[in-house]
């Protein structure tokens, strides 16, 4: 009698567990993810990215940039690379401390990455200067870079030029192709709040969609790139022509992007200067 009685605990104990289970919060490497909804940093621009291209090179990235600095972080495919890198789809950072030679640092994270294949990227950055970069919402590393610092002030030329995020597509040189997609993005600046208040205004500029609080700029730097920006998604595609022979991506940078450049909707920024945006 008494085994019948402890073999039906058992069962029920057995069961409860198994609905336990069921019920159980996310694992922990789901609940660690980090997103433009509880990153800590004051900015942060998030996008799943898918690239493909031909060539000798081409790449897709997140990017912050303010008074002549800038950081980027995205995929980037390098027949030229240095070894273990050449030709290879690999995690890049590029921290551009000026324009000026020698002041710009190329740092290969030695992800290597399956061609075509979607990944959730975010880059992130406090306003002191230090940005984080994101691989599926776990951190792989960080990075100084004092030009990327914020301005705290309420005049909008100072809060203008505080750092503005983009997402980018190139080719290398001349015959290059690329096919850059960047969707549902997302950008964070300030503290999130999950608001809806500006979600319902519905402007436009250059026909390109507004976010509530970013005006989402499109600059093609090559001629032949075209870029489709709808809502939060964006998409540069192409092939690079144009460029004098010899030149390529590391001589003529502004002459073979795509890019989407999120300037902030001044009129929309709350008083205290900051949004929340996803």
């Amino acid at each position: 009698m008494r085994t019948k009685k402890f073999n039906r605990l058992f069962a029920c104990i057995a069961i409860l567990a198994m609905l336990a289970g069921l019920l159980a919060p996310a694992s922990q490497s789901e609940a660690a993810a980090t997103t433009t909804k509880n990153v800590k940093d004051f900015y942060a621009i998030q996008a799943d990215v898918t690239l493909t291209g031909t060539g000798t090179g081409y790449h897709a990235k997140l990017a912050y940039v303010a008074r002549g600095s800038a950081i980027s972080f995205g995929i980037q495919h390098d027949n030229y690379a240095s070894a273990p890198h050449t030709g290879k789809d690999e995690l890049m950072v590029e921290n551009v401390f000026s324009n000026d030679p020698g002041k710009q640092v190329y740092d290969w994270l030695g992800v290597t990455l399956e061609p075509g294949k979607t990944y959730r990227l975010m880059l992130s950055l406090d306003k002191k200067g230090k940005a984080t970069v994101y691989l599926d919402g776990k951190a792989l590393k960080t990075y100084e870079n004092k030009g990327l610092a914020s301005k705290n002030s309420s005049n909008i030329k100072v809060m203008a030029a505080n750092p503005m995020a983009r997402v980018e597509g190139s080719g290398r040189k001349n015959g290059d192709t690329i096919n850059a997609k960047f969707e549902n993005v997302s950008i964070k600046e300030g503290k999130y709040t999950n608001t809806k208040k500006y979600e319902t205004t519905n402007m436009h500029v250059t026909g390109n969609l507004m976010f509530p609080y970013f005006l989402a700029q499109t600059t093609k730097a090559n001629p032949t790139l075209k870029i489709s920006n709808k809502k939060r998604n964006v998409q540069i595609t192409g092939s690079i022509s144009g460029l004098a022979e010899g030149q390529d991506w590391d001589s003529a940078y502004e002459d073979v992007s795509g890019l989407v450049q999120y300037i902030r909707n001044i009129s929309y920024f709350p008083p205290e200067g900051h949004a929340d945006h996803y």
